[in-house]
Parts: structure tokens; C-alpha cells; sequence
């Protein structure tokens, strides 16, 4: 850590046994609250998240009391800042500061939830977690790492559906990262042109579009985060999707998909590629998501398959597909509790002149859900085989470019421990290089 600060936190946590019943009926109140003292800038801090459920509605709020204190003569004064507009910089025309002053009256809030994703309308307000689209081409179990597991972030990701009388069946699907200074915009339209009936209702159509605009939040001091700003150019998106189940079981499916995706940048459109998609996935024991896929460029150059895969706001060179090259990836994961837990593995692969480069395999596990002691949690082994070889597969007879890496935020007693830790392999054995070990730790004392 780069401050010397001792921080104090108080853990209350109010569980009521028994349903409460109000007006509005509500089932169950949790309640969870504390204070923090950073001895450096001087600030005593109070919070509370409670989090509540009314019928199909789920919310949770993140307030806080910030006040300021002096050693001699002791002093205590409350400090309104964070409850007020944020100051209005120079030259700050009036909708961007409208949409500062929103975003940051919305961090209270850490999430909104309406229903679940098989109802014909679902609303989830609050970070990415978890987001399936489509067939996987554009979004493919993302989550936005962007922001620690306690952070708050405005990110939308709702589904409206709807059958007529000739049992057509309509979906939309849209998501963003931020409302307000969005990275990442997606949609899709599904359509299955005979519902669910007979063997047309397992036809499914459908046309997509994604964006990343460029904005990426400042690396800053996380005590005074600055706003978003574009740092890197436009790149848009569209495909259109035809998919197909051959198996639909209720403990095993099997749908069979194509895409034709284009890519482009908004400044340079004669740079536009084109790729096809080809794959196949569906649900195991109906609770296990897999895809498999592979794609190739049609025309243009530098297309960038799973662009927008986890972590992509932090990612600066991207490897790119020419005509002749093929793309590669497999997924299986696990997904619960509206994506606040997940476990998967990945492995993606590039073909290139007729060797595999780049062979990655990744095996996850996130939590950003309050679960025990455990309230949130990144835990990734990764392999990766930069040189070139005849399978897709990335090379376990050596540990080279292995590693596992993660993050969490852990209560034990009347301690809490901020953990996060990079643990690299030995190149010519599977131990851990204990001299590039890298352990960051902060310990705070729960009274």
C-alpha cells in the first residue's frame, strides 16, 4: 500500500430471524454497517448497506457519514461532501456535468434487480456480472473488473421478451458498463419465429450490436476518483446470428450456431473486417453453460475475436486475425446467484500458418456476493504457450508462463483482510517461484 493509514472497521451485522412484515410487504431486511478511520486525512467514516426485497424487487444501497477530526483540542464535524453535487470543473458544458452529478449520487446505490432472467422481463441495475449474450460472440460470461469488489458501478443489463398470437417470440437484450460514461454498449434482438412449438421453435435468429467508446476510468488514488475520460479510439460491432437446438433435454442441450460479425472504427471505416462464426453449445444438468466456437476473418484485416471478453478495459495490444488465420475458444462455467458466483475454465487458441500461438487456458473463480465469511473473491490459474505448436492446446509438460493471481476481501472474526497475491511458476517446474512471489495484505481490526 502506498499510504501509511490504520483503518478501523466496525461490522454490525443486523439479521432478523423471521420474515418482517410491513405494508409493502417486505420479506426479509439485512442490514450491515460500519466505521472506518483513515489517520492520515484525519476522516471518521460511517456506513450502512441495507438491503431489501419487495415482491420481484431486490435493492441494496451503500450510504455512508463522513466526518472530519482533529487530535488537539479533539474535534468532530460532519462533512456533507459526499451528499453534495460533485464541484463543477472549467469548462465543463451543462450535460456532462449533469451526467458527473448523477453518476455520483448513483454510487449509493449497488444494485437493483426485478425479477430473473426466464421471466419476460428482467432489469438489473449495478456492475456486470455474469452476462451471457446470445450465442457468446459478444458477451460470453462477462464480468467488469474494472472496479474492486466493494466498489459501485451504473452498468444496466435488462431482457424484454414477448409472443404474439402465432407464438413469435421477440427478445431484446441491452447492456452497458455505465450509463453515464459508458465502455461497453451492447444489444441484441432474438427472434424464434415459431416460439417454443415443435421443430421451427428451435430456430432462433437474431442481429447484435456492441461498442466500446473509448472511455476508461482514470488510474487515480482510489480515495478521490476522477471522472472517465476517452483514451482510446471508438471500435463498433454487428453480427447477425442463426442458432439451432438439436438437443433440448432438461438436463442436457445442444444448440448448433453461425455468426457473420463486422468490425470497424468510427474514424476509419475502410478499415472494416468481416469474420464467420461457427459453434456449438448449450447447458449441462441445467446449471453448467458451455460453448464451443471457431473464427475466421472473410475480408479485411485485424479482426479481434472475443473483444470484449473480461478485463478488455485494461488490455492494450490485442492479437488480430488475417485472411487464413482462425480463432479458437472453448468455455465451460458455472454461474449463480445472478452471476454473483461463477466458476469456469476457458482456452482460446490462434492459428496461424498453420501453427497454434498464443494457446491459453484459464480456470476462475469469482464471488462478489456476501456468502459466509467470504464477501468477495478472484481466483485465476492461467497458462499461456507463446511459442508456435501443431495443437491448440497450450503446453502442461512445462510450467512457462504459468501462473495464479487473485484478489479478496475476507472477514475471520474480528478481523477483516484485504488480500490480493500473484503467484508465479518456476519455468522448468510445477512449484511456485517463491522469489517473484508478489502478496499484498492490509488487515483491519473488526470491533
Amino acid at each position: 500500500m502506498t499510504r501509511q493509514r490504520m483503518t478501523i472497521i466496525l461490522f454490525l451485522l443486523v439479521l432478523l430471524t423471521s420474515p418482517v412484515s410491513i405494508t409493502a410487504s417486505f420479506s426479509s431486511l439485512d442490514s450491515s454497517a460500519g466505521a472506518s478511520i483513515d489517520l492520515e486525512a484525519q476522516t471518521f467514516i460511517l456506513y450502512v448497506e441495507p438491503n431489501f426485497s419487495v415482491g420481484k424487487l431486490d435493492v441494496s444501497l451503500a450510504l455512508s457519514l463522513r466526518f472530519l477530526y482533529t487530535k488537539e483540542p479533539f474535534s468532530l464535524a460532519f462533512d456533507p461532501s459526499n451528499w453534495l453535487p460533485p464541484p463543477r470543473e472549467e469548462n465543463t458544458n451543462n450535460l456532462t456535468y449533469i451526467l458527473t452529478t448523477a453518476e455520483h449520487y448513483t454510487s449509493f446505490v449497488r444494485y437493483v434487480v426485478w425479477g430473473n432472467q426466464a421471466d419476460p422481463f428482467y432489469f438489473r441495475w449495478g456492475k456486470l456480472n455474469g452476462v451471457f449474450m446470445g450465442d457468446g460472440l459478444i458477451l460470453n460470461f462477462f464480468y467488469d473488473t474494472s472496479v474492486y469488489f466493494n466498489e459501485t458501478r451504473p452498468g444496466i443489463n435488462t431482457l424484454l421478451s414477448y409472443q404474439n398470437s402465432d407464438n413469435m417470440n421477440i427478445s431484446l437484450h441491452v447492456v452497458t458498463d455505465n450509463v453515464f460514461y459508458p465502455s461497453l454498449f451492447a444489444s441484441r434482438i432474438g427472434i424464434r419465429p415459431a416460439g417454443n412449438a415443435g421443430k421451427q421453435g428451435k430456430l432462433v435468429v437474431g442481429a447484435s450490436f456492441a461498442q466500446d467508446t473509448g472511455y476508461r476510468k482514470e488510474k487515480n488514488d482510489a480515495a478521490q476518483p476522477m471522472p472517465e475520460s476517452r483514451v482510446k479510439p471508438e471500435m463498433w460491432m454487428t453480427a447477425f446470428d442463426i442458432g439451432y437446438t438439436v438437443i433440448d433435454h432438461k438436463f442436457f442441450s445442444w444448440e448448433l450456431f453461425t455468426d457473420v460479425a463486422i468490425q470497424a472504427s468510427w474514424h476509419n471505416m475502410e478499415t472494416s473486417t468481416t469474420a464467420f462464426r461457427l459453434g456449438f453449445g448449450g447447458n449441462l444438468l441445467t446449471f453448467l453453460q458451455y460453448n464451443m466456437a471457431a473464427t475466421f476473418p472473410l475480408s479485411g484485416e485485424k479482426f479481434i475475436p472475443a473483444y470484449f471478453k473480461t478485463g478488455f478495459h485494461d488490455l492494450e495490444e490485442r492479437r488480430t486475425l488475417n485472411l487464413g488465420d482462425l480463432f479458437l475458444e472453448a468455455r465451460i462455467g458455472l454461474s449463480a446467484f445472478d452471476g454473483g458466483i461463477y466458476l469456469g475454465a476457458s482456452a482460446t487458441s490462434f492459428l496461424v500458418n498453420e501453427l497454434w500461438v498464443d494457446q491459453t487456458f484459464e480456470a476462475t473463480v469469482r464471488m462478489d456476493f456476501d456468502l459466509l465469511k467470504l464477501i468477495g473473491l478472484e481466483l485465476t490459474f492461467s497458462k499461456t504457450s507463446e511459442s508456435m505448436f501443431t495443437t491448440p492446446l497450450p503446453d502442461f509438460s512445462s510450467p512457462e508462463n504459468a501462473k495464479i493471481s487473485g484478489a479478496a476481501f475476507v472477514k475471520m472474526g474480528a478481523l477483516a483482510f484485504d488480500i490480493g497475491m500473484t503467484l508465479p511458476f518456476n519455468e522448468k517446474e510445477w512449484s511456485i517461484n517463491k522469489n517473484s512471489v508478489l502478496v499484498d495484505v492490509a488487515v483491519h481490526l473488526a470491533l
